[in-house]
């Protein structure tokens, strides 16, 4: 058996490569041997101050990462970045071009140019516009309006350095020099800015010529089935002749024509010829079918008849309201717990309660009595101290007939109530003794007047009927 081979190491000079060899050991040692902590770094570290650093820093880069993530989404420019460029005061221009002069009747076209003069997108962009009194809106081109009052669009949005423009076609009614504006409100949002702003601009032109003028007077308010009346007055403004002018009438519904001082043909009214300077009237009378609280609206247009085209020169319009005032009138004799007999005194008392808004002035009350066997004894009539009072004959009714209107009732404000009684004497012997009823009937018509309506005030109580025991 072999003996395993042993290495002796025997002492000796050391050659080059041991040499190598025992300085790459020193370096690995001394790389690899610990170091002492730096004792003041550690105290840093672990401060309070430092830790509140790190939360800040923290909290700032989360919400910059935040916010640029959602103006990417949506995108829009960083709120920081300041790129408006050409005008940062104002990136928006807003210019509108309409005629110096335009006669009445006349269509003509105004133009609203909005020009975007800054290097960011302007959105959210809407207009108003502000039309003068008597503008005939007639159409708007590339966009329509957006509302039924035909003044407000919602625009495209306007890219950077891009104009854009609306027309808006309608027809001009005014009188001769007449001044007329336009005014337009223009809104929008810079994609860099969540504020919204605003553009106001005008353009002022005048009424050159009106050939027709036209005036309409009527009642601003009305009342249920009562009689109105309105008047049309056509003048011819111009310095020659006008022939073929026509005025249509709008009427409402409810408005029933009784009566009319010219000759209507489908709610129109011609004028063959009418010289310069000159002018006519139309009166119409009507009675109106309406309830409380209803519009009713009366519209007369002046125009000139071309070649089977109606020519608008002018127009009046009343916009009125119904009112229905509640006034309760009843009639009732004082002592009717009492029969009435012959000889005897008839004592009757008229209540009257204001139960609507109004403040009622001028009032009157008519007593309607019919009286067919002639009981009444018609000198006899007493009505308190404060009134005086009218004795009438009745119209449209039989024998005995008569109307006694009390006069000089204190106005009643809303919610007042006046008591007015009279009394009659009665004969003493029918004239009739073989009639197996006697009795007269009564009916009360209230009538007065308020400042809130130009007609005056009317309303009938029931009637009543009071009978006589031989």
């Amino acid at each position: 058996m072999h003996k395993p081979f042993v290495k002796v190491n025997i002492p000796g000079p050391a050659s080059e490569t041991e040499k190598r060899e025992e300085e790459v050991d020193q370096m690995m040692k001394e790389w690899y041997e610990p170091r002492p902590l730096d004792q003041s770094l550690v105290k840093r570290r672990r401060g309070w101050k430092s830790l509140l650093f790190m939360f800040l820093l923290f909290l700032v880069v989360a919400v910059f990462g935040g916010l640029t993530i959602y103006f990417a989404i949506e995108g829009k420019s960083l709120p920081f970045s300041k790129n408006i460029g050409v005008n940062d005061n104002d990136p928006l221009l807003l210019t509108i071009s309409a005629p110096a002069f335009a006669n009445s009747g006349e269509i003509i076209d105004v133009v609203f140019v909005y020009q975007n003069v800054s290097k960011v997108r302007l959105t959210d962009v809407e207009l108003q516009i502000f039309f003068p009194e008597n503008f005939v809106f007639l159409e708007s081109v590339p966009y329509k309006p957006y509302n039924a009052g035909q003044n407000y669009w919602k625009l495209p949005t306007l890219e950077p350095i891009s104009s854009n423009k609306l027309t808006v076609k309608g027809q001009v009614v005014g009188s001769q020099n007449e001044q007329k504006r336009v005014e337009a409100v223009l809104l929008y949002k810079p994609t860099n800015f969540h504020t919204q702003f605003k553009k106001i601009e005008f353009a002022d032109f005048f009424v050159n010529e009106s050939v027709l003028g036209i005036t309409l007077d009527g009642p601003d308010n009305l009342l249920p089935h009562q009689e109105a009346r309105y008047t049309v007055a056509i003048k011819n403004t111009a310095k020659t002749q006008v022939q073929n002018i026509v005025v249509s009438l709008s009427l409402p519904e409810e408005f029933l024509i009784t009566s009319s001082s010219k000759v209507i043909e489908d709610k129109s009214w011609n004028i063959p010829t009418l010289s310069a300077g000159d002018a006519q009237t139309l009166e119409l009378t009507g009675t109106l079918n309406a309830r409380g609280g209803d519009l009713i609206n009366f519209k007369a247009e002046a125009a000139i008849q071309e070649q089977g085209k109606f020519l608008l020169q002018n127009y009046a319009t009343i916009l009125a309201t119904v009112i229905d005032p509640d006034i309760r009138i009843l009639i009732k004799r004082q002592d009717e717990e009492k029969p009435l007999t012959f000889g005897g005194t008839l004592l009757v008392e008229v209540s009257i309660e204001n139960a609507s808004t109004l403040n009622i002035a001028d009032a009157s009350v008519d007593i309607i009595i019919v009286d067919t066997d002639d009981l009444l004894l018609w000198n006899t009539i007493k009505v308190g101290e404060s009134y005086s009072y009218e004795l009438m004959d009745a119209k449209g009714e039989g024998g005995g007939g008569k109307v006694i209107r009390i006069k000089n009732i204190s106005a009643l404000k809303s919610s007042d109530e006046a008591r007015i009684s009279f009394a009659v004497d009665s004969i003493k012997v029918p004239y009739d003794i073989h009639s197996g009823k006697y009795a007269v009937r009564m009916k009360p018509v209230f009538t007065g007047h308020s400042d809130d309506i130009s007609l005056p005030l009317a309303s009938e109580g029931k009637e009543a009927e009071f009978a006589i025991i031989r």
